[in-house]
């Protein structure tokens, strides 16, 4: 069972970034309520209490009401991480006349698409802060090989890489170690992301370590020195503390790129 056992039909009324995050809130909700665990228990219901938390300031009417009743009466204190700051919608923020690496950048409609070539690039204008989740809705257009999504903390910056093919389908940080994302020991294998579906990507950076899900299930926990990430040689770009896109042998549809200060 995935976290966000959605209903297909509410998946394509996702709209707003208000209704997608409380989407995302709910699952946990779900997932939280058959969890046996007390210590798990306790970290899904938070989590879900910081999307609640990012959507209130943005939503209006009956689904303000809704998020204010869902976050009425809960300590903060209960808390793993508390938002330090509202959501942050990164498609806008985006211009392809400047923020393009490499490749070839489209837009559709509101939605970012980055055609295959010679490893795409594409930069996204913001300089996150040390501890943060970053939420994508991605869909695989066509192709079948590797995207990613390049991270930064402080002065480190790394690539989080989906399907790469170098060794057979594997996904993994690029680079740990010096060692690619096939290669290091936070490499999953098996293909992961079909093409035409969307699918949610949630990368949380914190002080300690990171954690990478796919739909709602864990594919990376990992903790340690963040000075042994860096960016591999071909995914490298100008700016070393920017969030990035890539891809090579993939073309990607981003539909939102939202980021969480915690």
């Amino acid at each position: 069972e995935g976290l966000l056992e959605l209903r297909a039909d509410r998946r394509r009324d996702l709209g707003p970034l208000e209704l997608h995050l409380v989407a995302l809130a709910e699952g946990w909700e779900g997932l939280a309520s058959k969890e046996k665990s007390p210590l798990r228990k306790g970290q899904m219901t938070a989590h879900a209490r910081e999307l609640y938390q990012a959507a209130l300031p943005g939503a209006t009417g009956l689904l303000r009401a809704k998020i204010a009743k869902k976050l009425e009466g809960e300590a903060p204190a209960k808390l793993a991480s508390p938002v330090k700051g509202p959501a942050v919608d990164l498609l806008p923020l985006i211009d392809l006349k400047k923020d393009i690496v490499s490749g070839n950048w489209r837009l559709d409609g509101k939605a970012v698409v980055g055609a295959t070539g010679d490893r795409p690039r594409l930069l996204i204008p913001y300089n996150p802060p040390e501890e943060y989740d970053l939420s994508v809705v991605a869909e695989r257009v066509t192709g079948e090989s590797t995207f990613g999504f390049g991270l930064s903390r402080g002065t480190a910056q790394w690539a989080v890489l989906f399907d790469t093919i170098a060794a057979g389908y594997q996904t993994g940080l690029d680079t740990l170690d010096g060692k690619s994302a096939w290669e290091n020991e936070t490499s999953v294998k098996g293909r992961l992301v079909p093409s035409g579906k969307a699918m949610t990507y949630e990368l949380r950076v914190r002080r300690t370590g990171l954690s990478i899900l796919l739909d709602g299930k864990s594919l990376i926990e990992w903790q340690g020195d963040y000075n042994r990430l860096t960016v591999g040689q071909r995914w490298t770009v100008p700016d070393k503390k920017a969030l990035f896109l890539c891809a090579n042998g993939a073309e990607m549809k981003y539909s939102k790129i939202m980021l969480i200060p915690i």
